[in-house]
């Protein structure tokens, strides 16, 4: 009985610390503050990171340090009595960093109303970092023409994007690793993930890191695509609203021929997305996030108007060729400055028939493949739904400026669907009456031997009497489903 209890105690310890050892760690920032004229070590001074709750103050050699910093631009401000106050702006932090920055204070004997603004200039070269890394925060998002993480990761260097496969470097699309929060959401059937359809509104920080990262990414050998979503704030309520189509009535010809497929003079697209944040109303400390986009378009492809999907929904959610929806949402709990805990929940809808797809279709076409052989048949083409689904609690907690724990438990689900009109693979099937059964008719012939002055009859032919007189050739019906649920 011991035995197994003390065998339970050390599972639960390991669980602790394996939910310890997350992929990203916050950044830490040390220095030291010294007088501008004698450049003697100021001891006390104070230094705080400005719009956070984290600080420090210099030990007796004039030196701080100040650890969990979330990765963004902040303002560091200085001060010490009889010291003017120094403002350091533009210090940019990334998760993983360790950045030294050294202050030093021009004394003042008289209060003269007046602070040193210090420009901050991040470095041309991190001599510090190991791996080669891409970050693009939330300020640079805004003013880029992207709709997801997606194409956030099409515009970076070394990033090849054929369908739903993703390249980084040359290598396979399976060799990337995925990560939301922290969290992997890669799809192990395809090795991509539909979690990226994430809207780009929703991101805080978008970083690619492809080569020399450290071993605490696992199951990457090509590159690690991490994002980090946004908070609600406990101070202001904010909203963002868009939409945009390239069908506005005017220019639209639109015709169906004789085989359903369609031909339009646009793409018919239309792209909606919507955000709100701020505090939770009537609760104290704790803020939320929301987060909604939809995309439908007929594409630049010939299609039919007839999808329905067998998995979510029949034809309500599929009005187009493809459909894409997502949303996230987000609360975030702060019980005092140095405990957190955050709860979130972000899923992806895609209906469509697979056009730009992996090899979850068919294994013989490539990413991207248009099916030629269905091509004045689309009705009777695959209609592909693929679900994804992603829950996180996590716990961030501060103990002392030199340590902090992180707990976090997440499950993440995606699955896939490739079927014609909702008809399953063991649905049942009335065999057409001019295949089976089929009835032989033996047709025999008589002559006179003249040799042996007797008739003989033997069989000539067989005549086929059921059917229209042929044999029908098909091929088989192609029908998939599978799904992956993992618990982290």
């Amino acid at each position: 009985m011991n035995k197994n209890k003390n065998s339970l105690i050390g599972v639960a310890i390991l669980m602790i610390v394996a939910l310890m050892a997350g992929p990203a760690i916050p950044a830490v920032m040390t220095g030291t503050i010294t007088d501008s004229k004698t450049g003697e070590p100021l001891p006390g001074a104070t230094i705080m990171i400005k719009g956070t709750y984290f600080g420090a103050s210099t030990n007796v050699d004039g030196h701080y340090k100040v650890a969990n910093i979330k990765s963004g631009t902040y303002t560091i401000e200085v001060s010490l009595i009889s010291y003017k106050m120094i403002q350091k702006t533009g210090a940019h932090f990334e998760e993983n960093d360790s950045v030294n920055i050294d202050f030093k204070l021009e004394p003042s004997v008289l209060t003269l109303g007046k602070d040193i603004v210090v420009i901050g200039e991040k470095p041309m070269l991190d001599i510090g970092a190991t791996e080669s890394r891409s970050t693009i925060g939330a300020d640079q998002i805004k003013n880029l023409v992207v709709e997801n993480a997606t194409d956030l990761l099409k515009n970076q260097s070394g990033v090849v994007v054929a369908g739903d496969e993703i390249h980084i470097r040359g290598c396979r699309a399976y060799e990337n690793a995925y990560l939301i929060d922290g969290i992997s959401i890669q799809d192990p059937y395809s090795g991509g993930t539909s979690g990226l359809n994430i809207t780009a509104g929703a991101i805080e920080e978008f970083e690619v890191l492809t080569g020399g990262f450290n071993a605490e990414y696992g199951q990457a050998m090509s590159g690690v695509v991490q994002v980090k979503t946004k908070e609600g704030s406990l101070q202001k309520y904010s909203g963002r609203l868009s939409y945009k189509t390239d069908n506005f009535g005017l220019f639209k010809k639109s015709t169906i021929d004789s085989q359903g497929r369609i031909s339009s003079s646009n793409f018919n697209s239309d792209i909606g997305e919507a955000q709100l944040s701020g505090p939770v109303p009537l609760i104290k400390n704790m803020s939320f996030f929301a987060s909604g986009y939809a995309s439908i378009s007929d594409t630049y492809l010939p299609h039919t108007h007839d999808l329905y999907s067998s998995l979510f929904g029949g034809s309500k959610y599929a009005p187009r060729e493809a459909n894409e929806y997502s949303g996230l949402f987000k609360i975030t709990h702060r019980f005092s400055p140095t405990l957190k805990l955050v709860a979130s929940f972000s899923g992806s809808l895609n209906i469509d028939q697979g056009f730009q797809s992996n090899d979850f279709e068919n294994p013989n076409l490539d990413a991207g493949s248009y099916p030629y052989q269905f091509q004045n048949i689309l009705y009777n083409y695959n209609t592909r739904t693929r679900i994804s689904n992603n829950q996180t609690l996590s716990l961030t907690h501060t103990t002392s400026p030199k340590f902090f724990y992180e707990l976090k438990f997440s499950r993440f689900f995606t699955q896939q669907r490739s079927a014609v009109d909702n008809k399953n693979w063991n649905d049942s099937h009335e065999q057409p009456i001019d295949i089976l059964p089929i009835n032989y008719t033996p047709v025999y012939v008589t002559y006179f031997d003249s040799i042996s002055h007797q008739p003989v009859r033997y069989l000539d032919h067989y005549d086929i009497t059921t059917g229209d007189g042929f044999y029908d050739y098909g091929v088989g019906d192609q029908w998939r489903d599978y799904y992956f649920e993992q618990y982290t």
